[in-house]
Protein backbone atom coordinates (compact mmCIF):
# COMPACT_ATOMS: atom_id res chain seq x y z
CA UNK A 1 0.00 0.00 0.00
CA UNK A 2 1.58 3.51 -1.12
CA UNK A 3 1.82 5.70 1.97
CA UNK A 4 0.28 9.42 1.08
CA UNK A 5 0.50 12.19 3.50
CA UNK A 6 -1.89 14.41 5.21
CA UNK A 7 -0.65 17.36 2.98
CA UNK A 8 -1.07 15.22 -0.37
CA UNK A 9 -4.26 14.45 0.55
CA UNK A 10 -5.63 17.26 1.58
CA UNK A 11 -4.50 19.42 -1.41
CA UNK A 12 -5.73 16.41 -3.77
CA UNK A 13 -9.64 16.86 -2.24
CA UNK A 14 -9.11 20.76 -1.36
CA UNK A 15 -9.01 20.98 -5.58
CA UNK A 16 -11.71 19.04 -6.85
CA UNK A 17 -14.65 21.47 -5.70
CA UNK A 18 -17.78 19.51 -4.29
CA UNK A 19 -21.06 19.15 -5.95
CA UNK A 20 -23.17 21.40 -2.86
CA UNK A 21 -19.67 23.96 -3.61
CA UNK A 22 -20.54 24.73 -7.13
CA UNK A 23 -24.48 24.41 -6.64
CA UNK A 24 -24.18 26.27 -3.52
CA UNK A 25 -21.76 29.19 -5.63
CA UNK A 26 -24.03 28.97 -8.52
CA UNK A 27 -26.72 29.73 -6.09
CA UNK A 28 -25.32 32.83 -4.73
CA UNK A 29 -24.43 33.96 -8.09
CA UNK A 30 -27.57 33.74 -9.54
CA UNK A 31 -29.27 35.36 -5.98
CA UNK A 32 -27.43 37.96 -6.43
CA UNK A 33 -27.57 38.73 -10.36
CA UNK A 34 -31.37 38.66 -9.05
CA UNK A 35 -30.98 41.28 -6.41
CA UNK A 36 -29.22 43.61 -9.00
CA UNK A 37 -31.92 43.22 -11.33
CA UNK A 38 -34.72 44.24 -8.89
CA UNK A 39 -32.45 46.94 -7.90
CA UNK A 40 -32.02 48.33 -11.16
CA UNK A 41 -35.48 47.71 -12.14
CA UNK A 42 -36.69 49.96 -8.67
CA UNK A 43 -34.64 52.62 -10.19
CA UNK A 44 -35.36 52.68 -13.82
CA UNK A 45 -39.47 52.56 -12.33
CA UNK A 46 -38.26 55.78 -10.17
CA UNK A 47 -36.81 57.28 -13.13
CA UNK A 48 -40.09 56.91 -15.60
CA UNK A 49 -42.23 58.14 -12.66
CA UNK A 50 -40.53 61.22 -11.98
CA UNK A 51 -40.20 61.78 -15.76
CA UNK A 52 -43.97 61.15 -15.85
CA UNK A 53 -44.99 63.90 -13.06
CA UNK A 54 -43.09 65.90 -14.41
CA UNK A 55 -44.76 65.92 -18.23
CA UNK A 56 -48.36 65.47 -16.06
CA UNK A 57 -47.31 69.06 -14.35
CA UNK A 58 -45.90 70.63 -17.75
CA UNK A 59 -49.23 69.61 -19.61
CA UNK A 60 -51.42 70.50 -16.51
CA UNK A 61 -49.52 74.27 -17.01
CA UNK A 62 -50.17 74.54 -20.47
CA UNK A 63 -54.03 73.76 -20.03
CA UNK A 64 -53.90 76.15 -17.25
CA UNK A 65 -52.26 79.06 -19.36
CA UNK A 66 -54.60 77.55 -22.71
CA UNK A 67 -57.64 78.17 -20.41
CA UNK A 68 -56.26 81.99 -19.29
CA UNK A 69 -55.97 82.76 -22.74
CA UNK A 70 -58.96 81.75 -23.58
CA UNK A 71 -60.26 83.52 -20.62
CA UNK A 72 -58.20 86.95 -21.72
CA UNK A 73 -59.79 86.55 -25.11
CA UNK A 74 -63.57 86.03 -24.02
CA UNK A 75 -63.64 89.16 -22.43
CA UNK A 76 -61.88 90.95 -25.32
CA UNK A 77 -64.34 89.75 -27.69
CA UNK A 78 -67.08 90.70 -24.85
CA UNK A 79 -65.26 94.20 -24.10
CA UNK A 80 -65.55 95.07 -27.77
Amino acid sequence: MKRTSSLTRSLTTSSMPKGGDVKARLRKKLHDKSVALQEEARRVAEERDALQAKHTKETVDKIIELKILKAKGEALLVAS
